[in-house]
């Protein structure tokens, strides 16, 4: 969600296990995102399991090969 782009809320691991994807799903996730020129920008995580929480290791944006010119 939007709303995690600046600041990773503290949640629990399993509420977030179905969005986690290896990296093969997420390219195939961001060749269908941008085909359809709906999106233009994605946030990515890495996140791993701490102790039942998920903690974000590491963060950044996709995006489309044309932004920022169109």
């Amino acid at each position: 969600p939007k709303a995690w782009w600046l600041v990773f809320p503290v949640v629990a691991f399993e509420e977030i296990a179905d969005r986690l994807m290896d990296n093969r799903s997420l390219y195939e996730q961001l060749v269908v995102l941008f085909k359809s020129k709906k999106h233009r920008g994605w946030l990515v995580a890495q996140v791993m399991d701490q102790d039942g929480k998920a903690l974000e290791l590491s963060r950044g944006m996709v995006v489309d090969p044309t932004w920022p010119m169109t």
